[in-house]
């Protein structure tokens, strides 16, 4: 594992929003112009357009502004942007302002005449504490203005949240805000640690190989970070860290047309679990020079409680509501399935950032971050995307889909075999933490970003990866892919030897049955 403290730093700590340099591009006149516009906007009651003519003369012609806003930091959206507009002189002073349509296209008329301060904002930049340029228009009666406005690069937000640090290209940042859920205050000082997993291929061999990465930073006085330089296009987990107490694992990505994303955490002091117990369980984001903390043999599976509950309706593509679809809340007890429209609702949660696990045979994992508060109900809708759809099929015969498994039950000297009565008896939430106790293997992270590994595998071979996964005959699957109720039958190979032969093993090998087609599962 490599720690890279040189890639991640702490954000600045200055109170006033910073301004995109030129070109992306700086305010005009700076801090000081930025601030007069907002005092502007505060001070001066928003007009409707044709509510300016109350303050002009009647027979005084109105001016009128339009342009187009480009989009240029996509995937954002140019509906989340606003033009704002104030009359500095004559007095008295007026303020406007304006969304464009789905085109970019803005319009205000009826504009009494005037010197004007006007400005583009965006919930994206009003999130990362940045402004863009302001500008100074005049309005004539009877006359239309163009004013066009561009949204900044993914280049130049990367730039201006980064300042001061020399960035690597491909690279993005993650920035965001932490607090108290218990009580929205600001958590300074605490920790938010971040790894990821870079694949390679030897050009030569055409073999993969896997370098992992880890780093973390602290927050400031407002409990704001940042993190600069990770991959962009690439699966990051980032966790919060405080106090001994910890959150959820959360996986974000930055793509390239984005360059930053904002990803603003909570914590519950009072509920949190500790980071020995999150250790236990391979629920840990290691940070810079961290060891693994020991953790009491009580501490096998998680079961957080609160008082927090979260409802919503979970939809597949075409939008239509999804029954029988698994829900619950990362480590935490209590769990639920959709009913015949698609709702579910789960009470006895813990507060602060969760990772709410949406399961459903056929359909992508879903893991969508939520906040929870103490004594709170959240509204979070889910849609799920279909992995693949398969015309039907008429059987004409079938053959005991465990045949392979209970043949090898039976005869292999090598290996552990384990049927589904035997994983319920645990309740694990997930596969994942089943395994590790089973022994012979450890599992580094949860959801679908957890990475299991052959303890005896990679003692023997300096340079073995992840073990094979197979589900059904499909190599290389996630390990918390299929929920736990829905499996029939598992077998379990921490070294090759013994293996069977059709299945890649080298570094170990957990081949995996699913409960499909009605067949009697093995006991």
């Amino acid at each position: 594992m490599r720690s890279d403290h040189h890639l991640v730093e702490a954000m600045s700590r200055e109170g006033a929003p910073r301004t995109l340099p030129r070109g992306a591009g700086s305010v005009r006149g700076g801090a000081r112009a930025a601030a007069l516009l907002a005092s502007l906007l505060l001070a001066a009651p928003l007009a409707a357009p044709l509510a300016a003519q109350d303050d002009a003369q009647p027979s005084e012609p109105l001016g009128r502004l339009e342009g187009t806003v480009r989009e240029t930091m996509r995937p954002r959206s140019v509906q989340d942007a606003r033009i704002m507009i104030a009359r500095v002189a004559p007095e008295p002073a007026v303020a406007f302002d304006a969304q464009p349509d789905a085109r970019g296209h803005y319009v205000l008329d009826s504009l009494p005449a005037g010197r004007y301060m006007i400005q583009l904002g965006h919930e994206l930049l009003d999130s990362l504490g940045l402004s863009l340029p302001i500008e100074e228009i005049d309005i004539v009666g009877g006359e239309t203005v163009t004013m066009p406005f561009s949204l900044p690069s993914s280049t130049a937000l990367r730039n201006a949240v980064c300042r001061g640090l020399t960035l690597a290209k491909g690279t993005g940042a993650v920035v965001g805000r932490v607090v108290d859920a218990d009580t929205e205050q600001p958590l300074a000082d605490a920790d938010v640690a971040i790894s990821w997993r870079e694949i390679s291929v030897d050009r030569s061999t055409m073999r993969p190989s896997a370098e992992d990465h880890e780093g973390w930073v602290r927050t400031g006085p407002r409990g704001e970070y940042r993190i600069c330089n990770v991959p962009t296009e690439s699966w990051l987990l980032v966790q919060l860290q405080y106090d001994g107490r910890a959150g959820n694992a959360l996986r974000v990505s930055v793509s390239g047309e984005e360059g930053v994303v904002v990803r603003d955490l909570s914590l519950s002091v009072s509920e949190a679990p500790t980071l020995a117990m999150l250790d236990s369980v391979g629920a840990t984001v290691r940070g810079l020079d961290r060891e693994p903390i020991a953790a009491d043999d009580s501490t096998i599976q998680l079961a957080l409680t609160g008082t927090a509950s979260v409802t919503g309706i979970v939809r597949g593509d075409e939008g239509r509501p999804l029954p029988g679809v698994e829900i619950r809340v990362v480590n935490a007890q209590p769990a639920t399935r959709t009913d015949d429209v698609g709702r579910f609702t789960l009470h006895g949660l813990p507060a602060g950032t969760q990772l709410l696990a949406v399961r459903r045979i056929g359909y992508l994992i879903g893991d969508v971050a939520v906040e929870l508060r103490a004594g709170r109900m959240l509204r979070r809708d889910v849609t799920l995307r279909r992995v693949v759809s398969l015309d039907s099929i008429r059987v004409v015969g079938r053959r005991n889909r465990y045949a392979d498994f209970e043949y090898r039950r039976k005869n292999s000297p090598v290996g552990r075999f384990v049927t589904a009565s035997e994983i319920q008896r645990q309740h694990p939430g997930e596969l994942g933490i089943f395994v590790q106790h089973l022994g012979g293997f450890y599992v580094d992270g949860v959801g679908p970003y957890a990475h299991v590994f052959s303890n005896s595998a990679r003692a023997g071979r300096h340079h073995c990866g992840e073990a094979n996964v197979v589900i059904d005959g499909v190599d290389q699957a996630s390990i918390n892919f299929t929920p736990p109720n829905e499996i029939a039958a598992m077998e379990v190979y921490p070294e090759a030897a013994g293996a069977p032969a059709q299945y890649h093993a080298e570094c170990g090998l957990i081949v995996i049955w699913t409960k499909k087609y009605g067949a009697t599962p093995p006991t």
